[in-house]
């Protein structure tokens, strides 16, 4: 099973207590917060594209981010904030984007 977050409280946790970590100019916003395992949720706006298209998306970012998993220790809880411009990258681009806002989050929890 896929260490998502899914209800609204969840989010709201990480919302009260979450760090903002951004890169100047990136698509890709995280609010995070410690915690001693990993999970994740999305917030894709519906000003994205339609249901199809939003859920390719998922499906990206989730795919390059079981990846890096594996490369690296992940603790907390997160949520990213995806912009329209994320949208018209390709696979790799994405990819490079989002290791590298993830080892800014790593960087800043230590």
């Amino acid at each position: 099973m896929r260490p998502s977050l899914r209800k609204r409280d969840e989010f709201r946790h990480v919302f009260d207590d979450g760090r903002w970590v951004t890169r100047r100019g990136a698509p890709l916003s995280v609010l995070f917060r410690e915690a001693e395992f990993f999970r994740c949720g999305l917030v894709l706006r519906k000003k994205l594209g339609n249901a199809v298209f939003r859920n390719r998306l998922r499906r990206r970012f989730w795919a390059i981010l079981y990846e890096g998993l594996g490369q690296q220790c992940w603790q907390g809880h997160f949520v990213v904030f995806v912009n329209p411009e994320f949208t018209t990258f390709q696979f790799q681009e994405m990819r490079e984007h989002v290791q590298a806002i993830m080892g800014r989050v790593l960087a800043r929890s230590r």
